[in-house]
């Protein structure tokens, strides 16, 4: 069965709604991950750049990133 029909299916059966069944774990999982991602990514481009002028180098960004887990 493909997507769409799979989709008309669930609407037939449990209703429209149904097909939004367990998207709420899936965005608070989803939000808790990335923002501490970014969290890591911001404090440690912070914390390189102190009294630095201009943007850091490029082995830096790829440092921030792999800590970060970008």
């Amino acid at each position: 069965m493909r997507m769409t029909g799979m989709a008309m299916h669930v609407i037939r059966t449990d209703g429209f709604l149904a097909l939004y069944n367990g998207l709420s774990a899936s965005l608070c999982r989803q939000m808790t991950y990335s923002l501490t991602r970014f969290a890591i990514y911001e404090t440690t481009r912070d914390r390189l750049s102190q009294g630095n002028k201009g943007p850091p180098p490029f082995y830096q960004k790829v440092m921030m990133g792999a800590l970060g887990g970008e």
